[in-house]
């Protein structure tokens, strides 16, 4: 890849087609390369990867989340990104006390119980890309589902001239969605793993069959969740439009998990009917703010963390792909 000077070099990108953003906290697999090429499909993909740290609590796995920047810029460019930007810690937070973004009510319960603090974390250094990058479009996992409907809300509440666009999760062949954080797990923990996206496929089974009372799907799940001493809770979950995802309120939406203490795959499944956040790939492109409403829910687990074992550089410069594979 080629430097480009400053940020404003990304300015070269705004052609005739939007500028899609696709954020990451690096350590790069599968599941981030089908963000970026869902991206390329609608316009110019910028990749950042930033590893957030006021999204990490105390006793978190910030320290030790994996870091490998030369591979991930390798992986990126076997794709249809045209620039990756990887600022320093330094380059997006200046000193304690300056302006963050709250969640809100949407922050409330499920993973946000878990990880006080979690939320305003994500929304603080979204709202920094969106100003810094300036994408027309931004592309976020459907897997982190309570993620996306802080993020809509914000996008909403704000007026941000953002229009959102969800990915499907990706998945291993034995069903466990693509995480950064999979590497932490030994081969014993991998295979109770896949308990997940069982508990999840009859979470959803059971909403294809008509079930609605959340005490017989949350059982049901729990009792796939049986092969694993570390589930910390299942929960069925419904959104309401922009204003909050509750248990019991709104539309109904399929079972599914975040990661406590920072340490757990994440992972989601949208319930029958319910199509999944935000717009889909085949509308228009262009800017305002989403009309699609994100269902999500989720259960919890815990694994024991690892600490990394390479260190990453950030750089406030982006790289530039060679304009032959930024067209793939």
């Amino acid at each position: 890849m080629q430097g480009a000077g400053e940020l404003a070099g990304l300015d070269a990108l705004r052609k005739p087609g939007p500028l899609v953003l696709v954020p990451t906290m690096g350590a790069l697999h599968e599941g981030h390369l089908s963000l970026v090429e869902q991206g390329a499909a609608l316009g110019t993909v910028v990749v950042t990867i930033f590893v957030n740290p006021t999204q990490f609590g105390p006793g978190e796995d910030f320290a030790a989340y994996p870091r490998d920047l030369a591979s991930d810029l390798a992986l990126l460019e076997g794709t249809s990104a045209a620039a990756v930007f990887a600022p320093a810690v330094a380059d997006m937070y200046g000193p304690p006390g300056e302006v963050t973004v709250r969640a809100g009510r949407r922050a409330e319960g499920l993973c946000g119980a878990s990880r006080p603090g979690h939320f305003d974390g994500v929304l603080t250094v979204v709202a920094k890309l969106f100003g810094m990058v300036r994408p027309d479009i931004a592309i976020f996992g459907r897997k982190d589902a309570q993620q996306c409907l802080v993020i809509e809300q914000m996008v909403h509440d704000l007026r941000l001239p953002v229009r959102l666009v969800d990915a499907p999760t990706v998945r291993e062949p034995d069903g466990l969605a693509m995480s950064s954080r999979n590497r932490y797990l030994d081969t014993a923990q991998r295979g109770r793993a896949t308990c997940l996206s069982r508990a999840l496929a009859r979470g959803r089974a059971l909403l294809g069959e008509g079930v609605r009372e959340r005490g017989v799907i949350e059982a049901a799940m729990t009792g796939e969740l049986a092969a694993s001493d570390s589930v910390d809770y299942a929960a069925l979950a419904r959104a309401a439009g922009t204003g909050g995802a509750h248990p019991g309120a709104g539309r109904p939406c399929g079972p599914g998990h975040c990661g406590k203490g920072g340490a757990g795959p994440p992972d989601r499944q949208c319930g029958p009917g319910n199509r999944g956040p935000w717009s889909g790939r085949n509308e228009p492109a262009g800017r305002g703010c989403p009309r699609r409403r994100l269902t999500g829910s989720g259960y919890t687990w815990k694994v024991a963390s690892a600490k990394h074992v390479s260190s990453t550089r950030s750089f406030l410069t982006p790289w530039f792909l060679p304009p032959a594979r930024a067209r793939g």
